[in-house]
């Protein structure tokens, strides 16, 4: 499982970080605070609550959407 929770957690980090140009342009707004991609892969990374909370997202709406795609295909 540790293996597992690696992966996801690297792929997530090379997602955010793929396309240069956007590194630090604003992405994401949570509450009062805004992350640029390069923010969101360092708290991923460093497994923070932020960090863990987003990648709990990401997951979440990648099997919502995949379930969906399933039950209407």
């Amino acid at each position: 499982m540790e293996e597992l929770a690696k992966k996801l957690k690297n792929e997530a980090v090379n997602q955010l970080t793929r396309n240069e140009q956007n590194l630090n342009a604003p992405y994401l707004m949570r509450g009062d605070k805004m992350y640029t991609r390069k923010q969101l892969a360092t708290e991923i990374e460093n497994e923070t609550e932020v960090g863990i909370e987003i990648l709990t997202g990401m997951l979440i709406l990648a099997l919502d959407i995949t379930t969906r795609q399933k039950i209407y295909s």
